[in-house]
């Protein structure tokens, strides 16, 4: 499944993205040119705004909180991702799939501390960025699993 996040829903996106779903970020620009840019990517628009009008072969998911973790948890329910979910595949940044990289080919474009202590690292396919399992995974991968299991009642 393919979405499109709207400006109100910034959060979400990232969130999204770390649980590999391909969420593109709309920043900005009328609404019009959403359900355009949906129509034409064939994304699923989702959104806060009760203002996005019907547009004929574009989904859209209005939300109904404004708490991240809860748009979450509706994102993957109303739109049945439960079994399409594949945490740390996705840039949270642009949105790029990440790819496996090998130590070597990042010696330059990490800290040395990082180069002697990680052994895989990924890199993203669209912007370069370089990922490896730091400090903050557990935290993020404890939060995913509160978030599934919310999902899940």
């Amino acid at each position: 499944m393919r979405l499109i996040v709207d400006f109100m829903c910034g959060k979400l996106a990232r969130w999204l993205r770390v649980l590999g779903v391909d969420a593109e970020y709309y920043g900005e620009g009328e609404s019009t040119e959403l359900l355009k840019r949906a129509l034409r990517e064939e994304r699923t628009v989702v959104t806060r705004n009760t203002r996005i009008p019907s547009a004929q072969n574009v989904e859209v998911l209005l939300l109904k909180s404004e708490i991240p973790e809860e748009q979450i948890v509706q994102v993957i329910k109303d739109l049945h991702l439960e079994r399409n979910l594949a945490p740390f595949t996705r840039c949270n940044v642009c949105n790029g799939e990440l790819i496996d990289v090998e130590k070597g080919g990042v010696k330059e474009k990490v800290p040395l501390y990082v180069f002697q202590t990680q052994d895989r690292f990924k890199m993203c396919c669209c912007c370069g960025r370089i990922y490896w399992r730091g400090t903050h995974v557990r935290s993020m991968e404890a939060y995913i699993d509160r978030i599934l299991e919310t999902s899940e009642e």
